[in-house]
């Protein structure tokens, strides 16, 4: 993930790492609030089903950085 300078951030990961089944190979998810919490879970769970996952944040990179190593 990376910041914009004002505290927000976007970053894209892809793929999982092959945990899941494929339901959504080939298929792109916006995961807003994924540095923590709910947001964090799906985004981690659609990379692990194939999907490419794009993530926003509002303050916590730290939150983020981990969802990004995740996904």
């Amino acid at each position: 993930a990376q910041g914009n300078g004002n505290g927000n951030g976007v970053g894209v990961a892809g793929g999982g790492n092959g945990a899941g089944h494929g339901r959504l190979a080939g298929q792109v998810a916006i995961v807003t609030g994924a540095d923590s919490g709910i947001g964090q879970a799906t985004a981690i769970a659609f990379a692990q089903e194939g999907a490419d996952v794009a993530i926003t944040y509002h303050h916590d990179q730290k939150g983020a950085e981990k969802t990004r190593a995740a996904v």
